[in-house]
């Protein structure tokens, strides 16, 4: 199945997969009984796809709910591209811009659907990443595992104004506490609990 869904968005495999692997998460059910009882109407749309912690149903209902069933999305740390936010968009016929750090695990010589440009992504480059796309995102989203407080307020101030913008936070400090690291250029993230922050 997914080497179908990767040959149909045009992509080319550049390692072999454990397909099931992969096949098994998308399927994973794990947690349905939880979901439907969940006071959040929007925890009932999580499921298993291709983001890390079931994101994908939630962005998907989201969109939805604001009427935008097709268009254009930017990600900004996108991993090797199997594991993101956005790869269900474009799964889903929307187009799209990645930018991270590393190499992805697919070619993108037959797809017009999707650019992408292994790039650090930090203060000074983040806009001239975003008006480098070919078109102006209706959704924006940013998984550094850092700075990402930053670079969402650096998007925002030269007028990036998505119609979704999903940014990682750090859930270690809810609400009404405020936090973020210090901002640094060569920030990487050591499995620790010093990443991101909110306001």
């Amino acid at each position: 199945m997914i080497k179908k869904i990767i040959r149909k968005l045009g992509l080319e495999m550049r390692s072999q997969l454990d397909i099931d692997q992969i096949y098994d998460l998308i399927l994973h059910k794990e947690f349905a009984d939880r979901q439907a009882a969940h006071p959040n109407p929007l925890n009932k749309s999580k499921f298993f796809g291709f983001a890390q912690s079931e994101e994908d149903g939630i962005t998907l209902e989201i969109l939805k709910r604001i009427g935008l069933q097709s268009g254009f999305f930017i990600e900004y740390g996108v991993g090797n591209g199997l594991e993101n936010n956005t790869i269900i968009l474009l799964a889903a016929g929307w187009k799209g811009a990645w930018f991270g750090g590393e190499d992805i695990a697919f070619g993108l010589s037959k797809s017009n659907k999707l650019s992408f440009e292994k790039v650090w992504i930090k203060r000074d480059n983040i806009f001239e990443l975003y008006n480098a796309a070919e078109s102006s995102a209706d959704v924006i989203s940013l998984d550094l595992d850092g700075n990402d407080i930053y670079l969402a307020e650096e998007l925002l101030a030269n007028g990036a104004h998505p119609k979704l913008f999903i940014v990682e936070y750090n859930g270690k400090f809810p609400p009404p506490l405020e936090f973020k690291i210090n901002y640094d250029d060569g920030h990487r993230w050591i499995s620790d609990d010093y990443f991101v922050g909110h306001r």
